[in-house]
C-alpha cells in the first residue's frame, strides 16, 4: 500500500489544482485461497479528511504466522474497508458491512476549486465527496482480486456516509478529474469500448456518456 501525495494538488501559487488521491494499490488478493481463520486485518493509523472534523484509516489485510500460504498470496497491503470517525461526536462506522472488497483508491473532491472568484489556496480547500474505486470480486475467474479485475466507482460524502455505485463493470480507468463544480469526468473502457462519463458527485449519478473517438486497429 502506498499513498500518491499526501496534500491536495496545488500549482507554484498555491492554488488548487486536482483531487488529493489515496491510492491503496499493493499486493494482489488471493483471499479465495486463504483460509478464514489465516487471515487477518488490520487497522491503519487515522488522518484527517482535508478541511473537515472526520478521520479515516484502512482496514488492511496480513496473514498470520502460522499461515502456509506465501506472502505473495496473501493480499497482504490490500486495503479491504475504510473506518471513519467524527471529531465531534465520536461515531464511527466502516464504509462497507463487509471486509471482502479491495479498494483500489480513494479520492477527495471539494465543493469548488475557486473561491470567490479565484483559485483556492490550500487552507481554503474543504473536502465535499469521497469517490473510491472497488474491486469487489474475482471478475476474470483467475482466482485473484487485482488490477485486472473489473472496477466499481462508488461516491460518498465527506464523512464516508451515503454510500452510491455510479459506475460499474469498468475494465480500465484511463483518469477522473474535477472539471466542474460538483462533476468529474472518467475515462474507461468498459466491455471493449472506450467512453467518457460525466458524473454528478451530488446526485450520485451519471449524467452523460459518450464513447470515444476511434482510435485506429494498433491502439488496444
Amino acid at each position: 500500500m502506498y499513498f500518491e501525495g499526501n496534500k491536495f494538488n496545488f500549482d507554484k501559487s498555491g492554488s488548487f489544482t486536482g483531487g488529493k488521491r489515496t491510492d491503496f494499490r499493493g499486493q494482489t488478493s488471493n483471499s479465495n485461497n486463504i483460509r478464514p481463520e489465516d487471515r487477518q486485518l488490520r487497522l491503519g493509523q487515522f488522518r484527517q479528511i482535508h478541511g473537515t472534523n472526520i478521520l479515516m484509516a484502512e482496514i488492511t489485510g496480513a496473514l498470520s504466522r502460522g499461515s502456509l500460504s506465501s506472502s505473495s498470496d496473501s493480499g497482504s497491503g490490500n486495503t479491504r474497508n475504510l473506518v471513519f470517525v467524527s471529531g465531534e461526536s465520536l461515531d464511527s462506522h466502516r464504509l462497507f458491512n463487509t471486509n471482502e472488497y479491495v479498494i483500489f483508491d480513494a479520492t477527495e473532491y471539494p465543493i469548488n476549486d475557486k473561491v470567490n472568484g479565484s483559485a483556492a489556496r490550500s487552507d481554503q480547500i474543504v473536502t465535499k465527496w469521497l469517490v473510491y474505486t472497488v474491486l469487489k470480486s474475482d471478475t476474470n475467474g483467475d482466482g485473484r482480486v487485482d488490477a485486472s479485475d473489473q472496477r466499481t466507482i462508488g461516491v460518498t460524502d465527506a464523512s464516508g456516509s451515503g454510500y452510491a455505485e455510479v459506475l460499474s463493470g469498468i475494465d480500465e480507468n484511463f483518469g477522473m478529474t474535477m472539471l466542474n463544480a460538483g462533476q468529474v469526468v472518467v475515462v474507461y473502457t468498459r466491455g471493449g469500448v472506450k467512453s467518457a462519463t460525466v458524473i454528478d458527485l451530488e446526485n450520485r449519478k451519471v449524467v452523460s456518456t459518450k464513447a470515444l473517438v476511434d482510435l485506429g486497429p494498433d491502439v488496444r
